[in-house]
């Protein structure tokens, strides 16, 4: 696990993660069913809870079978979490 990530914000609902040398769009959103995470240069999204829950998020992200997600998952969760206000969605 590395915490040393940089944000790059880019919307309400989208950011940049730069960590370990690897690039992740990330959006993180809300639908009728709940909250989720994609990260479409990685072809992957997965359901998520809010985004001040990292350990949940990063636990979904864990499991999404992406080998470059799966092993940034946590950075990708506590970016989430710094980035967007649970209370803004």
């Amino acid at each position: 696990m590395n915490d040393v990530y940089k944000i790059r914000g880019m919307s309400d609902t989208e950011m940049a993660v730069a960590a370990n040398g690897q690039n992740f769009f990330v959006i993180y959103g809300e639908c009728e069913h709940g909250h989720y995470i994609a990260v479409p240069n990685y072809g992957i999204s997965v359901w998520a809870e809010e985004s001040d829950d990292i350990e949940f998020n990063a636990k979904r992200l864990s499991e999404c079978g992406c080998d470059e997600v799966e092993d940034n998952a946590w950075t990708i969760a506590m970016a989430i979490s710094e980035y967007f206000d649970a209370e803004e969605l």
